[in-house]
């Protein structure tokens, strides 16, 4: 019964993808982002399975039909990225340091590559659908909006694994899963704990937050209704201390030259 409900569940996201692009990728943005990573479906055996790993592979095929069927999309994507050789770079490079990490990494190998990899999915095709679909400048704010909302819930989550120094949720990990048990371990760094959030790894959660400052900074530039632009606000006050919370000091270090970096070019424009 789990799996046929699933695979319903997964049919109406198809449809709603297909007739909603933009929607259907944001609500995959939410639910890949807001989900917490180490809370898995255990049907039978292995690691497990979340859902934003069930509705990628949907998005994809969903997309890989939108670029065949509809020549504004292919257009649109083949202009920006010949525009803008930089983004397959950073892709390429993606690529690269996440199967590298994999071998590197001081943990059982193939799980360690398997999540290498599970992350080198999630990236580059989020872009490509971004790329996609968001056309135009509103749509893209109202995309910059879903984020701020998105880092609030985050890094409320957050807070409260640090005031309570425990992982949210921590009931809801099933213990069958091996990859559930493997993100529970490590949090703890000089006796202190390491947050994590949502995400399956400290380092994980200081990532986010180091990609959405810079958001934050691109949406307090524009119109945005009072509310969000207070919460932006708000949120670039406590980023660093997210970031501090999960015991990373080249997050520290990312965190810090990216104030410095938005300072800059707010003098410039001065």
């Amino acid at each position: 019964m789990t799996i046929l409900f699933v695979a319903l569940l997964l049919a109406l996201y198809s449809f709603f993808m297909l007739r909603w692009p933009r929607s259907g990728t944001a609500l995959l943005i939410t639910i890949t982002l807001l989900w917490p990573a180490y809370i898995v479906l255990v049907w039978i055996s292995g690691p497990g399975i979340n859902p934003q790993r069930l509705m990628i592979p949907v998005a994809i095929m969903v997309w890989m039909m939108h670029l065949l069927a509809v020549p504004g999309y292919r257009n649109q994507l083949v202009s920006i990225l010949g525009a803008n050789k930089n983004i397959l770079f950073m892709i390429a490079a993606f690529f690269v340091l996440g199967i590298v990490s994999g071998f590197l990494s001081p943990f059982e190998k193939r799980q360690a590559i398997l999540g290498s990899l599970n992350q080198i999915m999630f990236i580059p095709v989020l872009m490509g659908l971004v790329l996609t679909y968001f056309k135009k400048a509103a749509s893209i704010y109202k995309l910059l909006a879903v984020f701020v909302g998105i880092a609030l819930v985050v890094q409320i989550l957050g807070a409260v694994e640090w005031i309570r120094q425990e992982i949210p949720f921590r009931d809801l990990v099933d213990p069958a899963s091996e990859y559930s048990e493997k993100a529970l371990d490590g949090k703890v760094r000089l006796d202190k704990h390491r947050v994590t959030s949502v995400f399956d790894n400290p380092l994980s959660y200081a990532q986010f937050l180091v990609f959405v400052a810079p958001l934050m900074m691109v949406h307090l530039r524009q119109r945005a209704h009072p509310v969000w632009r207070a919460l932006a606000w708000i949120q670039l006050g406590v980023i660093p201390f997210g970031v501090w919370s999960t015991g990373s000091r080249t997050g520290m270090a990312l965190i810090l030259l990216t104030y410095l970096w938005g300072f800059v070019i707010w003098l410039r424009q001065c």
